[in-house]
């Protein structure tokens, strides 16, 4: 029986940008200092960029990296019943 390859996550930094996009919309601009843990240091980093982005434009960033991320995740689902 074949073994079906694994479906690959979207790379880091489009996880960051969605996580960076969500907190703006959702919270407004960045607030406090930068945490020490790595992982909650790299998403405050990625809410950091959106500073100044108006929170229904955020939305808007948000909604549009979901799409492309779901969209790149189809296409690879199918493309691995190919292989």
């Amino acid at each position: 029986q074949k073994k079906k390859k694994p479906i690959h996550a979207p790379a880091l930094p489009r996880q960051l940008r969605l996580a960076g996009a969500y907190k703006q919309a959702t919270l407004g601009d960045v607030t406090g200092s930068r945490p020490c843990h790595p992982v909650k240091a790299a998403v405050w980093d990625a809410w950091k960029e959106f500073k100044g982005t108006s929170r229904e434009d955020a939305r808007q960033i948000f909604v549009d990296e979901a799409k492309a991320q779901t969209a790149a995740q189809l296409w690879s689902e199918r493309y691995r019943r190919f292989t």
